[in-house]
């Protein structure tokens, strides 16, 4: 990311043997790089409606079933008269913001046993997607990809994490471990593939290939949450009052 502004706030206690926190963070990064069309011969960017080489097309997504319903929507469509599809690489005003609180607690050592967790409330939102090592150069390459944006959710966006955790001393030195963490599932939303008639397409002077585009914001559909534990039980042995196994 070429800028980023980041806030940081967090506070953090002791009460006896316990350690509390509250935490927050806001993250906004800006300037953000992608390839957008590119005219060699005029030098001008050509993927968005301004650059005249794109017609919409309204029609209506059909509804699949009581959780899809009939949606209509504007898809865009290349003119058959557009330069050549060359690419170049360069900065946009596009938006991907994280914000969070955090709470946390954590029961120190006492030779017995000691504890701790978090909990995440979160929101990674925008119409830029941070894709970690994907670079992200195939956004905004056509105004169809705008489509039902805006401040939709993230593909990392995980709404609420719970992360516990602990350990026991027991009887005949046996230690017991847990590790225990839950996560919202994975958001995800309706997409539709849309091709022209072929009759429109002539009359219009656009290309027939086919555009993909959103019918939903996403966020509100999800896959299901996440929970995982792991324990852990160790024993310990003592040779000769000298050694530990």
């Amino acid at each position: 990311t070429p800028y980023m502004l980041e806030y940081r706030l967090g506070v953090e206690r002791d009460l006896g043997s316990f350690n509390v926190g509250v935490a927050g963070i806001y993250r906004d990064r800006k300037n953000l790089q992608t390839a957008l069309l590119y005219d060699l011969g005029t030098g001008k960017y050509w993927s968005d409606l301004s650059s005249g080489f794109w017609v919409p097309f309204t029609t209506t997504v059909p509804a699949a079933g009581a959780s899809f319903p009939a949606t209509p929507t504007t898809v865009y469509f290349q003119k058959t008269n557009a330069p050549a599809s060359f690419t170049r690489v360069t900065n946009i005003d596009a938006k991907a913001r994280y914000q969070a609180l955090e709470v946390t607690a954590n029961k120190r050592w006492n030779g017995r046993y000691m504890a701790g967790g978090s909990v995440v409330f979160s929101r990674n939102y925008g119409d830029y997607e941070v894709l970690g090592n994907n670079n992200g150069y195939g956004q905004f390459q056509t105004p169809n990809y705008a489509i039902n944006r805006g401040d939709s959710r993230e593909p990392f966006d995980r709404p609420v994490v719970v992360k516990l955790f602990g350990s026991v001393l027991m009887p005949q030195d046996v230690r017991l471990s847990y590790n225990f963490f839950y996560t919202s599932g994975t958001p995800w939303n309706r997409t539709v593939t849309v091709a022209p008639p072929a009759a429109w397409a002539a009359a219009n002077g656009v290309s027939t290939a086919s555009q993909t585009i959103w019918v939903e914001p996403r966020g509100d559909r999800r896959d299901q949450a996440i929970n995982n534990l792991d324990l852990r039980v160790e024993k310990l042995f003592k040779v000769n009052n000298r050694h530990e196994l």
